[in-house]
């Protein structure tokens, strides 16, 4: 099981409301690569897209092939914001 803490970015949603570290996970799992998913990597990523949910202050990623998924997901981000919590999310999926 891997896990990363759920932190708030300083990147704002709305005037009122902050990104957190969730958000950019499920962000990652909702972009479909270039040339779709199969079933199976869809299977995955609503698995992945149902822990989070789960998840509030620590976020749990249970079972290998989730795990993967997310890493895999985070990784193949492009980004279009250069931002210094962006980066430190990314270090903490990897580092799950």
């Amino acid at each position: 099981m891997g896990s990363f803490k759920n932190k708030k970015t300083e990147i704002t949603k709305d005037e009122n409301e902050f990104i957190t570290f969730k958000d950019l996970a499920k962000a990652c799992i909702n972009v479909t690569p270039e040339g779709g998913l199969n079933v199976s990597e869809m299977k995955n990523r609503l698995n992945v897209m149902a822990q989070l949910e789960k998840s509030n202050g620590e976020i749990n990623i249970t079972g290998s092939t989730e795990e993967e998924t997310l890493k895999n997901c985070v990784a193949s981000m492009k980004w279009a914001l250069i931002h210094k919590h962006v980066v430190e999310f990314c270090e903490a999926v990897n580092k799950m």
